[in-house]
């Protein structure tokens, strides 16, 4: 049952890595920080082929193991070696398992270093063997699934602007139904900062991309997201990167309207530090005028395959 051994330890090191990825990768909103990347990498060599490899060849399964517990502990290390070292304990947390799979590795290959390479690897049968081998890429396609099937969403703010924004989902007012939805939904949020919206808002899985709408030429896009709370430090202050902030999603109920919103904030985090992360009463009331006294149909979200460009307004 050697294999089964070497490949529960490949299989379990690896999705560890995985889980990894998608809470930092949350928690960066991915450009933000390498460090998803990196689990990414490490991911892909010990949870995927390490794990398959040990069923049938141990030796070139170590080979895998060792190359992702390596990546797996580059990032503790180099940050334990930085000017502003993680906490021990979270270091060790991040590098303790992809430790034991590359000395494991190491281990079997010093061990089996006589063996031939492409020797078959005794143990179960090879119907288990397949299977096994086979449930790392079945997990990780149904993980994956969502991602690949999700809904593109677009939302395009005004040149320059940087302020709280807030997306308004007032469907049943207007007596509009939800209909399937487009592969892309775009949200061009108007000079004010507050946009109503035709329908209600995206229920399933999206894959939300930013941009601003220059007075001419294509959209740039704004590629930091941060989901966490800045700190007040003199690095964040003359930090130039303009982003998106906390979007956060709400439900309000006044009288005899209910809407549900979704609201965050554009701007450099000095500007971000300097007004606050929570949506404050003004905008509140602003929200509530437009969903429940609106002056004309919402006529700003447009549905179907985004554009790559859009002309000023």
């Amino acid at each position: 049952m050697r294999p089964i051994a070497q490949y529960a330890l490949y299989f379990v090191a690896g999705f560890l890595q995985l889980w990894l990825l998608l809470f930092y990768w949350g928690y960066s909103a991915g450009p933000a920080s390498v460090l998803p990347y990196v689990f990414l990498v490490a991911f892909l060599e010990l949870g995927l082929i390490a794990s398959s490899l040990s069923l049938f060849l141990e030796k070139p399964g170590a080979v895998a193991a060792v190359l992702g517990g390596a990546v797996g502990l580059g990032w503790p290390l180099l940050g334990l070696l930085s000017m502003s070292p993680p906490p021990f304990v979270e270091a060790a947390f991040l590098g303790l398992l992809p430790l034991i799979v590359t000395v494991d590795g190491f281990w079997r290959l010093l061990a089996r270093r006589r063996t031939p390479w492409i020797e078959l690897a005794n143990g179960p049968s090879l119907v288990l063997r397949t299977v096994l081998a086979v449930l790392p890429f079945a997990i990780t396609g149904y993980l994956a699934l969502p991602f690949i099937t999700a809904v593109e969403e677009r939302v395009v703010i005004p040149d320059g602007y940087m302020g709280k924004v807030a997306i308004v989902f007032h469907s049943t007012y207007h007596g509009l139904e939800e209909g399937q939805r487009d592969i892309s939904t775009m949200y061009d949020i108007p000079e004010s900062g507050l946009l109503l919206a035709a329908a209600g808002p995206i229920r399933g899985w999206r894959h939300t991309k930013y941009f601003y709408r220059p007075h001419s030429g294509p959209l740039r896009p704004i590629e930091t997201v941060w989901s966490s709370t800045i700190h007040d430090t003199p690095e964040n202050r003359t930090d130039p990167t303009v982003g998106i902030y906390l979007r956060s999603f709400g439900l309000t109920t006044t009288g005899a309207c209910r809407f549900e919103h979704e609201t965050f904030l554009v701007g450099t985090k000095a500007f971000i530090l300097s007004r606050g992360g929570h949506t404050d009463y003004e905008l509140s009331e602003q929200m509530k005028v437009l969903a429940c006294e609106p002056s004309q149909p919402p006529n700003n979200r447009l549905d179907g395959p985004a554009p790559a460009a859009q002309p000023a307004r």
